[in-house]
């Protein structure tokens, strides 16, 4: 019942972004970024509705292969936003197994950055979102020019919420989790975010 009261994971974190807007909430310090809940907000709903438009919904796997940092945060939440599971994908895989996975996982959408994109060439290139430099400003703009706004997908706390693959993978998953199992394993990232500052 506690985690029912709760809701969902991103639901979870718009509230903690609405009664605490100017906390920090993750720290890079290897980019020297840091962003605050009202920015990490605004940027993941952008995001949400970009990922929306490209065909993110309910129960969709979305692949982020970006190097762990303020994108790949702001990736995640963007995705369970906008319904779908998030997929981080290891940018130290090798080729064959970068292959493997996305071959069996099949992404309605791979995240990628400019320096990691030459390496999903084989994917469809209508499934790729490279995040330049400035894709909160950018993506913002071409969203507000074709209307969009995030929509609300039906989700519930058995719905998809993240999938891993392992590096010595078969091409299988190695771990499928719903919203609940995420929850309730508070050591996971996606649960940090929620209320308390991020080291990325």
């Amino acid at each position: 019942m506690e985690y029912e009261k709760a809701g969902l994971l991103h639901e979870q974190f718009v509230r903690s972004a609405e009664r605490t807007p100017d906390k920090l909430a993750v720290v890079s310090p290897e980019e020297n970024l840091t962003a605050t809940f009202s920015e990490l907000n605004t940027w993941t709903n952008t995001l949400a509705v970009k990922l929306q438009a490209m065909g993110v919904w309910a129960m969709t796997p979305v692949a982020i292969f970006v190097e762990k940092g303020m994108n790949f945060v702001a990736s995640y939440i963007a995705i369970l936003r906008a319904g779908g599971g998030y997929l981080p994908i290891e940018p130290s895989f090798p080729e064959h197994m970068l292959e493997l996975v996305l071959e069996d996982s099949q992404p309605a959408v791979v995240i990628t950055s400019p320096e990691l994109a030459p390496r999903v060439h084989n994917y469809p290139s209508e499934k790729i979102l490279v995040l330049e430099a400035g894709w909160q400003h950018y993506l913002a703009k071409e969203n507000a020019e074709k209307d969009l706004e995030l929509k609300k997908p039906p989700l519930t706390l058995d719905s998809l919420a993240f999938v891993a693959y392992s590096s010595g993978t078969t091409g299988k998953p190695k771990g499928i989790l719903n919203h609940l199992d995420i929850d309730k394993a508070q050591h996971l990232q996606v649960m940090e975010i929620t209320h308390s500052v991020v080291d990325y």
